[in-house]
């Protein structure tokens, strides 16, 4: 995913770790590692491109500094299965993540759960 700004790419390829990448130079700038929370499914950029938040299948969301690297936060509804995605607003403020049974919208920067939606009998998938 590209930054807003244009200057940093995100990838993944689904294992556990995430990377930064200079958009002009192609440059490797940082490897963000989210361990045993599984692959990353969904990632986009909060605070104009400074940030970098990383959704991964077991339903937590990685705050990142795309400038350092560090990790700055940790926040999300931990589920065993059933990922499927995160949007970011465009003010890029709040997030929502979707599982099979839930969408729930985060404050991006305290990682504060402001609503959700829970439903085990639909399935939200494609939501």
């Amino acid at each position: 995913r590209p930054s807003p700004e244009g200057r940093r790419i995100a990838t993944s390829i689904h294992d556990s770790r995430a990377r930064l990448w200079n958009a002009t130079s192609c440059e490797e700038l940082h490897v963000l590692e989210h361990g045993d929370a599984g692959s990353a499914m969904d990632m986009g950029f909060l605070d104009g491109g400074e940030t970098v938040a990383v959704f991964t299948v077991h339903g937590l969301v990685y705050l990142w500094s795309a400038t350092t690297g560090e990790r700055l936060r940790i926040f999300g509804d931990p589920a065993p299965a059933g990922i499927t995605a995160m949007l970011v607003f465009q003010d890029q403020r709040w997030l929502a993540t979707v599982t099979t049974w839930a969408v729930s919208v985060w404050n991006a920067t305290s990682g504060e759960k402001l609503r959700a939606l829970h439903d085990p009998d639909f399935d939200f998938h494609g939501a």
